[in-house]
C-alpha cells in the first residue's frame, strides 16, 4: 500500500532536479512513445488505445506529469535553457504543493506574531529537557548523523520556521542546557545545538501544530512528519 507521503512525493516531483535528455520535449505525442514509457510505464500499444496520452506534458527536469493547460505559458521546447527549466521545475512544484496544503488543510502562517506564540510553551520545553537528566539511567544508544538530520525538522513550518525557533530557543534556553549537558545523557551525546535541532525544535512545533490545527499531541506528531515534505518547498529559509 502506498503511504500518504510516497504519493505526495510522486505528485510533487521531490528531489534534486534532474536534466533530461536534450531532445526530450516535454509534449509528448503519440510518436514519442519511449519519453512517456520513461514515466509512467505505458506502451506503445497502450498509448495508440488511449485518447489522452496523445497530448501528455512533463517537466523536462524531474518528469512529473503537468497540468497541459498551465504550462502552455512557459513556451517550453528542447531549445529551452537550462535555467528555464529549473525555473519552470520550481514554480510547478510550488504550486502543486500549495494546492496540497490546502487539501489537508494546513494553516496560514502568520510569520510576524511567531516569535510572540512561543512564551506560552517555556514550560514544555522545560520539562523536555529535564527529563534527559541522568538518574542512574542506563546510556541511550547514539544518535547517527543520519538520526538526527532525519529528527531536525519543522514541519510544514519548514526551514524558515526551523531557524527563527532554533534562534529563539538558543537565546532563551541555552544557558539551562549547558548548566545541566553534563548530566543529560543526550546533550553529551549528541552536543547543545543538535540537541536543539532535534529535539527542542520539533517540540515546539508540535506545540504549535497543536495549537494551529486544534488537534491532539499523537496527531500534531504525525502531521509534524508528513508536512515536512511541504515546508521545505513553501517555507524555504529564503522565503
Amino acid at each position: 500500500m502506498q503511504t500518504s507521503h510516497d504519493s505526495v512525493s510522486e505528485g510533487l516531483g521531490k528531489g534534486s532536479p534532474k536534466l533530461l535528455d536534450n531532445d526530450t520535449d516535454i509534449f509528448t505525442s503519440q510518436a514519442d512513445g519511449n519519453t512517456l514509457s520513461q514515466f509512467k510505464g505505458v506502451s506503445r500499444d497502450d498509448m495508440s488505445e488511449s485518447p489522452t496520452a496523445a497530448c501528455q506534458v512533463y517537466c523536462p527536469m524531474c518528469g512529473v506529469e503537468i497540468d497541459s493547460t498551465w504550462s502552455i505559458g512557459w513556451r517550453l521546447d528542447k531549445r529551452s535553457s537550462y535555467q528555464h527549466k529549473k525555473r519552470f521545475c520550481q514554480v510547478h512544484t510550488e504550486r502543486s504543493a500549495k494546492i496540497e496544503w490546502g487539501r489537508r488543510g494546513y494553516p496560514e502562517i502568520n510569520w510576524r506574531s511567531l516569535k510572540g506564540r512561543f512564551n506560552n510553551f517555556h514550560s514544555a520545553l522545560n520539562q523536555v529537557i529535564l527529563k534527559g537528566v541522568q538518574r542512574n539511567k542506563p546510556k541511550m544508544p547514539r544518535l547517527s548523523i543520519t538520526d538526527q538530520i532525519s529528527l531536525a525538522t519543522a514541519g510544514y513550518y519548514g526551514p524558515r520556521g526551523q531557524n527563527i525557533m532554533s534562534d529563539y530557543i538558543g537565546f532563551h534556553f541555552a544557558q539551562k542546557i549547558r548548566d545541566i549537558a553534563p548530566r543529560h545523557t543526550l546533550i553529551v551525546d549528541i552536543g547543545v545545538a543538535s540537541y536543539i535541532l532535534t529535539v527542542l525544535v520539533p517540540e515546539l512545533t508540535i506545540q504549535l501544530i497543536k495549537e494551529d490545527m486544534k488537534i491532539t499531541r499523537k496527531k500534531a506528531h504525525i502531521v509534524l512528519k508528513e508536512s515536512t515534505e511541504l515546508g521545505e518547498i513553501l517555507n524555504d529559509d529564503e522565503s
